[in-house]
């Protein structure tokens, strides 16, 4: 059974993330929903909700995480998934055209489950960043 994460807890992990999408940089004052709390381990892969395994997320990233913590990259190479509260995200990705693009192995595997680039995605990127509403 998952246990509800307070208040407090919620407004410190957006504080935190300045309410941007700890994954994709998304500011939240541009969305039409929501963002998420993500458990970047999730709980039944014995992830916690401390504030130390939590993430800001828009809600495009978070569905398409979902419960997974890695994924297949290569033959058979097991690569987790970027985590904002041990790597930094300019070591894994950089913007291209408005393009999020993995520069490294755990860059790449997110920024394929996470479905950065897809279409509607990056346009909308690249109208906020022509309006500087993107980091």
């Amino acid at each position: 059974m998952r246990k509800t994460i307070s208040t407090h807890i919620k407004n410190q992990v957006a504080l935190r993330a300045n309410f941007h999408c700890e994954y994709c940089l998304q500011p939240e004052q541009v969305s039409f929903f929501s963002f998420h709390i993500d458990n970047i381990i999730s709980i039944k892969h014995g992830g916690n909700s401390y504030l130390n395994n939590l993430a800001y997320c828009c809600p495009d990233c978070n569905h398409a995480k979902g419960s997974d913590i890695a994924s297949i990259i290569k033959q058979d190479i097991l690569v987790r998934f970027f985590n904002p509260r041990k790597d930094s995200w300019n070591d894994n990705f950089e913007i291209i055209d408005g393009a999020i693009i993995g520069k490294t192995e755990i860059g790449k595997v997110t920024e394929r489950i996470f479905k950065f680039n897809e279409l509607e995605r990056l346009i909308f990127r690249k109208q906020l960043i022509a309006l500087q509403l993107y980091i």
